[in-house]
């Protein structure tokens, strides 16, 4: 376990440790952090930094992550994720989220993005219809997209929304 929250940190050197699962490293100044020596990775809390650019590429078991309120522009998953069921990256600067590989992701919060694209083909989010999605909320599912851009594709309830301009769009699945 990793805690380093709250210390005002510009920098953050993870040992070559495979033991450790939980990184909290909020409300912080890191411009970086490097997670590949942490393949047994399962949660981390990174919200409130100035990362740019998360990678999980070596992070497979990887179940949680709160990376809001950063400066990201890119995030990176492994070829497969077959744990990660919540990501929670509202106030950031990603123009595409390609979370085609997260198995298990039942829990999205995007909002305050300039989300263009998101692909959430091959994750329990696609297995539902519209239908279903927008009048069960006792599905446990869990999507939320407040966009104040243009989103020009929209891949997850198997159908594409292509050139759709709305001032103010929200989904809520709970």
């Amino acid at each position: 376990f990793v805690d380093c929250s709250y210390n005002k940190i510009s920098s953050l050197i993870i040992p070559n440790d495979s033991t450790i699962r939980n990184i909290r490293c909020e409300s912080n100044q890191l411009t970086s952090i490097d997670l590949a020596k942490c393949p047994n990775l399962s949660n981390i809390n990174c919200e409130n930094n100035l990362l740019e650019k998360l990678d999980f590429s070596n992070n497979p078991i990887l179940a949680y992550v709160s990376c809001e309120n950063n400066s990201l522009e890119t995030i990176t998953f492994a070829p497969v994720m077959s744990k990660l069921y919540a990501i929670y990256c509202s106030g950031n600067n990603l123009k595409t989220l390609d979370l085609s590989s997260l198995q298990s992701l039942t829990k999205l919060e995007c909002y305050d993005n300039q989300i263009k694209e998101i692909d959430v083909s091959n994750t329990p989010l696609s297995d539902l219809d519209k239908e279903e999605k927008t009048s069960n909320p006792s599905t446990g599912y869990r999507f939320i997209l407040y966009n104040y851009s243009s989103v020009y594709k929209l891949d997850f309830l198997h159908f594409n929304v292509y050139q759709s301009y709305f001032s103010f769009w929200r989904f809520f699945y709970l």
